[in-house]
């Protein structure tokens, strides 16, 4: 007997203890952009809808460390123009093989031309974060902004 009171006893308390969630809501599903390669999902674009700037995601795999699945974020708000700069500003690295540097959000993107693509390493300014880097080429950049 005492041991199905305890039983109880403790099932009791266990209810008691899960009294500390709150409600849930719904989040916003985000809206793609462009996917670079489908079959990995990376690197990829996607904003949430706001009212003055959109708020988007860059998404891709780290190349730093090949053997390890290493996802880095680089996120910013912009406006439709401002996103479009911002591409004409990656496809214009095509054309020389000096270094170009802009800021995007927190983060500063460090873009070179290597061969037919270029290299983009994301540096992240006040975090403790390492950075991280990956390739592009035209048409990859192209899918990516969905512009083809």
């Amino acid at each position: 007997m005492k041991k199905i009171l305890y039983l109880f006893l403790f099932f009791g308390l266990l209810n008691f203890s899960n009294a500390q969630i709150g409600k849930g809501s719904e989040v916003e599903k985000p809206i793609t952009v462009g996917v670079v390669n489908k079959l990995s999902g990376f690197p990829h674009l996607v904003y949430y809808p706001k009212e003055d700037k959109n708020y988007y995601f860059l998404n891709f795999q780290n190349n730093e460390y090949p053997n390890i699945t290493d996802i880095k974020s680089v996120d910013f708000y912009a406006t439709p123009e401002e996103l479009d700069y911002l591409y004409d500003f990656l496809m214009s690295c095509f054309e020389d093989k000096e270094l170009h540097t802009i800021d995007v959000g927190d983060q500063t993107l460090v873009v070179k031309k290597t061969a037919m693509s270029i290299r983009i390493t994301v540096d992240f300014n006040e975090e403790p974060e390492p950075s991280g880097w990956t390739y592009l080429s035209k048409r990859q950049l192209q899918r990516l902004f969905g512009k083809k």
